[in-house]
């Protein structure tokens, strides 16, 4: 389960929708990585991550259950003024179902983490400022 569950995170795109359109992001794509941070404001901070809360510890849920945890994040994000633009998780064979969720800046790994652990994420993606876009996997 764990191999399985790691190769889903590694061949997922990460798609942003950004204001001039949406960016696909994936992981060890240093060009997609550009492409969304040409698109971030310029006082957005040093790196980015795609967070969901949808089907947590890489289990299936009800739809009404990820639209509640998508709503429940976007608070949070609001709360803590965080910048983030709407983002969604999808499967490119289809048999997974599309995760929604943000793409949020001006937050560091610790923070990152624990919105991860709230929503028991196995992992997210990390959008650096330079360099291409790689998992980070939350540990309990």
């Amino acid at each position: 389960m764990v191999h399985q569950l790691k190769n889903a995170f590694e061949d997922a795109i990460y798609r942003v929708h950004a204001p001039r359109g949406p960016v696909d992001l994936r992981v060890g794509d240093a060009g997609a990585a550009r492409r969304l941070w040409a698109q971030l404001p310029r006082t957005a901070g040093g790196e980015a991550w795609i967070i969901t809360p949808c089907n947590p510890a890489g289990r299936r849920v009800a739809p009404w259950i990820n639209a509640r945890r998508r709503r429940e994040l976007a608070r949070m994000l609001e709360r803590r003024v965080l910048p983030h633009y709407p983002a969604v998780n999808l499967d490119p064979d289809g048999d997974w179902p599309d995760e929604p969720g943000f793409c949020v800046w001006n937050l560091d790994t610790r923070e990152a983490a624990s919105l991860g652990r709230h929503f028991n994420q196995a992992a997210l993606l990390h959008v650096p400022r330079q360099g291409p876009p790689d998992l980070v996997w939350i540990d309990d």
